[in-house]
Order: C-alpha cells, then structure tokens, then sequence
C-alpha cells in the first residue's frame, strides 16, 4: 500500500471519527443542553425546574426542602430534619399509613427520601402517564401531613434503633467523627440523625412546630425530568399547587466558623477486624 492510499484511509477515519463525535455532542445537547431546561417560580414561591428527557417513557419527581440537621436552630442536635421527613411517610387521609407509596406503586412507580445537612430531598418515579397524578399525591403527602400522636411514638422507635445500629456501624461512626472534627462551631458538627438523649427528648409539638416553619412551598424547589413537554405540564403543575400556601420560613442564622489553625487528629478503637481512615 503506498503512502498516498494510506493518507486516504487515515483522512477517511478522522473525517468519520469527527462525525461521530459530532452525532454524540448533538445528541448530548438535546437531551442534557439548556434549550430542554426551564425554571420558573409558581405564584407561592416555589421554584419548579423542567428538564425534557424523552429517552425513555419515565418521568422522576423530586422536591427538596431547603431543611437539614444544619438548619435546626434551637432542636440542633436532636435529628428533628430527619423524624418529619419519615413522618411524612407516616402520613396520610383517614391515618392511613403509607397511603402515599401504596399509590405511588399503584402507578408502577417508586417513592423515596432522604435528610442531609442541608436540604431534606423527596422523589418519585413514574411511568409518564402518570406524572400530574404523582406529583397530586406528592403534594398532599408533603403539605398536608397528620402527625398523628401513636405513629410518631412508634417512629420515635423505629429511629432509636436506627441511631443504635449507627454506633455499631464503623463507617456512620467514621463520617460522624470526620464532621464534628472539621466543624467546632457550627450545626454541621452533629449527627444528621441527632443524639439519642436529644432525640428522644422531641415532641409532637416540637415536630409540628419545625414543619410548619420549614416546609414553606417559598423554601423548596421541585424538579421533574423525564418524557415531558416543559410548556404542557407546567401549567398543570401551577394547576395542583394553587391551593398551597407559603408559611413564614424559619430563616436561623448562619453559623461562622472559625479558621483552623493547625492539624486535627481523632482516633477511637474498636473490637473491629478492619481499620477505617477519613482524610
């Protein structure tokens, strides 16, 4: 082959490798690139985000509450972020309990949550026919809960076995221990969970009081990805809030933290075959 025909193929190959890698960014832009984004903010406050996704017949749901062990203010410590978000999943009309996932799986869905530092996040995953219903039901499940007094006594139990089963668990011990080392100050340094002796000590007022101070539809963003059309369902979504009213947010000061001026060490041991480092 001489050198001619060699420098055809090799043009060939690049020519047909910038093609295909054009076809790949193309089609990365329509499905992850801003035009298939929005953002607007419903008439209540809360900043709904679309994202147009129509690769596979799926729509996911997911509304996060700006509330976390880091925002808990006067309950700093005791993991009330933590105990409303599994109340939520305790709730429902005429106290049926867990109403809300039996109808997301009613739906072929799934439903799911969880508390961080800094937000609370709720999500839900539906075949596309049935994202304006899931998003009804993950309304009602999110704004309109029962606490009632036996359910959050037996949740209350159901945690408490939770934080113990933590300090049997190297790694939770591990991150708790990373956290409270690098924050001195600030509500970052407790567990996201809460302190048992703390925990135990929250009632049913004290629940309500940090939902309705907390979980204002002005202090939340919901966000629905999937096979949707941005400009059909957003109405419809302006449609199933109306009726939801923002509350005052509980806005609790920022904490400031204090450089650290030299190294940090904690060590703890254990019965444990194998030695765990956070760096």
């Amino acid at each position: 082959m001489n050198r001619a025909v060699s420098k055809l193929i090799i043009a060939g190959l690049l020519a047909g490798l910038l093609f295909c890698l054009n076809s790949f960014a193309a089609e990365e832009k329509a499905i992850y690139g801003q035009d298939v984004t929005s953002e607007n903010i419903l008439p209540n406050g809360m900043t709904v985000i679309l994202h147009e996704t129509p690769k596979s017949p799926i729509v996911s749901i997911n509304i996060l509450v700006k509330c976390g062990s880091s925002t808990e203010g006067k309950y700093s410590g005791g993991g009330v972020s933590h105990f409303v978000e599994h109340m939520l999943f305790k709730s429902g009309d005429e106290k049926e309990v867990n109403k809300t996932v039996r109808e997301i799986k009613s739906f072929g869905g799934t439903i799911n949550g969880f508390t961080s530092r800094d937000y609370t996040v709720y999500t839900v995953t539906v075949p596309k026919e049935f994202a304006l219903l899931a998003i009804g039901v993950l309304k009602d499940f999110i704004f309109f809960p029962d606490f009632d007094a036996l359910e959050i006594d037996k949740e209350r139990e159901v945690i408490l076995d939770e934080i113990r089963r933590n300090k049997d668990n190297p790694a939770s011990c591990l991150s708790n221990m990373s956290w409270s080392s690098v924050f001195k100050e600030g509500a970052y340094k407790y567990p996201i969970i809460g302190y048992e002796d703390l925990f135990t000590r929250l009632t049913k007022d004290d629940v309500e009081y940090y939902f309705y101070r907390n979980y204002s539809p002005d202090n939340m963003i919901m966000v629905v990805a999937g096979d949707i059309r941005n400009e059909e369902i957003y109405p419809e979504i302006e449609k199933v809030f109306s009726g939801v009213k923002r509350y005052f947010v509980n806005n609790e000061p920022d904490y400031a933290e204090p450089p650290q001026l030299s190294k940090r060490l904690e060590m703890e041991n254990e019965r444990i075959k194998l030695a765990r480092a956070a760096l």
